[in-house]
Parts: C-alpha cells; sequence; structure tokens
C-alpha cells in the first residue's frame, strides 16, 4: 500500500526572504539555501480552526504526509497549504496562505500521542510535490540538523533554522502534553517557534532525520523524534489494514473402514437432519487488529 514512503531523492525548488529569528539560516550561504530549496518539495503547512503547524510528504501516491498529534489534536479534517511562488521566488506572507493559498482537505487518518505523530491523508496533492527520504545515518551529538517549518507568530512561512544535537536519548523522555515518548528522540540546542511541530528535521543531505515535537524545556531545548520510529509506525499502520491470513484447516486422509465419501453419518429416514449454523454474512466486519495508537479512521 505505501511503497514510497522516504523512498525518493528531493529535487530543487526556488528561495524567498527570510526574517532575521534565532539558528535562521540565510539565504548567503549557497549550499544552505539549495538545501532549503530541496526540503520545501516536501513541506507543507497544516492549519485548523485552533492551531496551526508544519507537515512533510511522505507518499504521493497514497497523498500522504506527516505532523504533529498537538497540531490536529481533537480534528478529523483539517487544511494543508503547500508552498507558493512568484516570479521563481518563494511567497512568504502567511496572510497569502490563508486568504489565497487554496488549501487543500486532509483526513486524519491516524494519530499517536505517544511519538507525538499524526498521519494526514489529503484530497489532492501537486505534481511537483515528492516524499521525503529518511537517513541512512543516525544522528549523533553535535551533528548540525535543519527544520523547514511554518513560523506563525513571525507571519514567517516555511522558514529553515539550524540546530545542533545535544542528545538522542532512547525511548521514555518525558513532554509536556504527551507524557513519556514511546520512540527515541533528538534533543536540539535551538528551541522550535510555534507553528514548527511537525516539521521535517533533516541533514545536510535533506534526509529525515527527526521529526519536530517541541521541547522538554520549550525556552531552550528543541525536540524531535526519530524518524526510524515515525517511519516504523507508519508502516506498522499501513499492515494493520490488511486483512488477516486465512489459516486453511488440515484434513484428515480417510481410513479404509471409512472411506472418504461415506465419512459423513447420514440421519435416519424418521430423525431430522441436524440444522447447521447460518453462515455469516458476506461483507460482515471482522474484528480489527489492535494497534497501538490513539485512533485509526478508516
Amino acid at each position: 500500500m505505501i511503497r514510497s514512503i522516504f523512498s525518493r531523492r528531493l529535487v530543487l525548488v526556488a528561495l524567498g526572504a527570510v526574517l532575521a529569528l534565532p539558528g535562521l539560516v540565510h539565504a548567503n550561504d549557497e549550499g544552505l539555501q539549495s538545501l532549503h530549496m530541496s526540503v520545501l518539495k516536501s513541506s507543507a503547512m497544516v492549519l485548523t480552526p485552533t492551531s496551526s503547524g508544519s507537515a512533510f510528504v511522505i507518499d504521493v501516491k497514497e497523498k500522504l504526509l506527516l505532523t504533529h498529534y498537538q497540531v490536529v489534536r481533537g480534528q478529523e479534517q483539517v487544511s494543508v497549504v503547500f508552498p507558493w511562488y512568484q516570479d521563481g521566488k518563494l511567497i512568504t506572507e502567511t496572510k497569502f496562505y490563508i486568504e489565497k493559498g487554496e488549501p487543500t482537505k486532509a483526513k486524519v487518518l491516524a494519530t499517536n500521542r505517544r511519538l507525538g505523530l499524526a498521519l494526514l491523508q489529503v484530497e489532492k496533492i501537486p505534481d511537483s510535490l515528492v516524499p521525503i527520504v529518511l537517513a541512512s545515518e543516525e544522528p549523533a551529538e553535535g551533528d548540525s540538523l535543519y527544520a523547514v517549518a511554518f513560523d506563525f507568530p513571525k507571519n514567517n512561512p516555511f522558514t529553515m533554522t539550524e540546530h545542533k544535537v545535544t542528545k538522542v536519548s532512547q525511548p521514555g523522555v518525558f513532554l509536556q502534553g504527551l507524557g513519556m515518548i514511546a520512540g527515541r528522540t533528538i534533543s536540539l540546542d535551538v528551541p522550535f517557534q510555534a507553528g514548527n511541530g511537525g516539521a521535517p528535521v533533516v541533514n545536510d543531505a535533506g534526509e529525515l532525520v527527526g521529526v519536530s515535537i517541541g521541547g522538554v524545556n520549550p525556552e531552550t531545548i528543541g525536540l524531535a523524534v526519530h524518524g526510524g520510529d515515525a517511519k516504523k509506525w507508519v508502516i506498522d499502520w499501513a499492515r494493520s489494514l490488511q486483512p488477516a491470513p486465512v489459516k486453511e484447516e488440515a484434513v484428515e486422509p480417510a481410513t479404509e473402514e471409512a472411506p472418504m465419501a461415506e465419512a459423513a453419518e447420514v440421519p435416519a429416514a424418521d430423525q431430522p437432519a441436524t440444522k447447521e449454523p447460518a453462515a455469516e454474512e458476506v461483507g460482515s466486519e471482522a474484528p480489527a487488529n489492535e494497534v497501538e495508537m490513539d485512533s485509526i479512521k478508516k
């Protein structure tokens, strides 16, 4: 079902002006400019009646995006906006995206509070977008990582900020609002801004290392859930939708005394045959497989 998750290389698009914020990457670095343009090709902005956040494409054919649990919490449907360009440059005014960004509807397919993640399916997706690639190397302390995200308070969508890895932790880190995180987490030196939740956190090759989910201390530490754990959750979710394999019962070979054609007892003429229970109606629902997530909507 989800054949292209984290499996294709990114391509480049144009980069627009950015504002001066802590950790913000400026356009005067050619390599980082190319990185920003690359990740924009997978980026999106999520809008709900009560919140806003970031997201990114993981499967074009199935039109699937990942975002932060808190961004879509309590919602069954949200709006998603993709980057717009004018004269080859990224439009960076939030007002434009809210008023003229032509948002597409997205269904919240599944959420997982313990990972801080949510899976979306949009009604349509631009042909120019591609799914992000999962990093092949593990993050390490001191690595430079980058987040491409929507910064609502600064009126600055689709910015890129630079972060240094300060720690990679095993499952069990406590995060306010989510509790104990069930996946590995990556602590970063530069905190995330409001609207950054759900942003892809990538390495200098533009490969996904983590997903922004907040911070242990929002003013000093940014926190991302490990990209490998995000991918595993999506794959497990997809598998949970597949029907369980049907087990075939072994047939006992007929004995010489009771050939197979005569093995069944025939009731006497004066005895009514035992009525077999009615077959289950075609289309009746089988019990759903148990999956550790807060909700699944098909």
